[in-house]
């Protein structure tokens, strides 16, 4: 099975400017100490177990999945002075017509989905098949990156994601997220690759 783990991405963005949406202190903690230091743990276990320790793989894979999904939803942010739904592609544009009728109402359920979550988890729009869009839900971080997952969107709702700017409120960041720091031309690139790819 072709695992489609991202090549890891270098987040180039000045932290700060993600506000008013996601504050430099939120921002700042969840890259350069949650994901950076996930980076350096797998590295840690992959050192180890080359030395002969005894290292349990799933720990490593959980660790891989979460630095994969951390990878995606970084690559999916984009400063707000560049957010534009115009950069929907055409096709994609389509696709979102025809399985939620309309981009608001895709918003909306992505929102509501959300909502599910009462612990730590994780929301993604994925391209189930050639023409079909889903929204679903993943528990903490147990998404396997294989040839059954092609995400476009993620979004991470652990509290680290939010917390230090929205509280409990994880609704609003959501609803920011979706509405100000989508970046709808990466995700268009990479469904006309899934397209071309996998469903051609």
């Amino acid at each position: 099975m072709e695992n489609k783990k991202k090549d890891k991405i270098d987040f180039s963005y000045n932290l700060n400017n993600f506000e008013p949406y996601i504050y430099f202190k939120n921002i700042h903690f969840h890259y350069n100490i949650i994901y950076k230091n996930i980076k350096k743990e797998i590295e840690e276990k992959k050192n180890l177990k080359l030395q002969g320790k005894e290292i349990f793989e799933k720990e490593i894979e959980f660790l891989s999945n979460e630095l994969n999904n951390h990878d995606f939803y970084f690559s999916c942010l984009i400063e707000p002075r560049f957010f534009s739904e115009e950069k929907i592609s055409k096709e994609l544009f389509i696709c979102i017509e025809k399985n939620f009728k309309n981009l608001e109402i895709l918003k909306e359920k992505i929102l509501n989905k959300s909502l599910e979550i009462k612990d730590s988890g994780w929301i993604w729009v994925i391209l189930e098949e050639k023409e079909k869009l889903n929204i679903v839900k993943t528990n903490y971080h147990s998404c396997q990156w294989n040839d059954n997952f092609y995400p476009l969107i993620g979004i991470d709702l652990w509290e680290h994601s939010y917390y230090f700017d929205y509280g409990p409120e994880k609704e609003k960041y959501v609803n920011n997220l979706i509405n100000n720091l989508i970046n709808w031309e990466y995700i268009s690139n990479i469904y006309h690759k899934y397209i071309s790819e996998k469903f051609s």
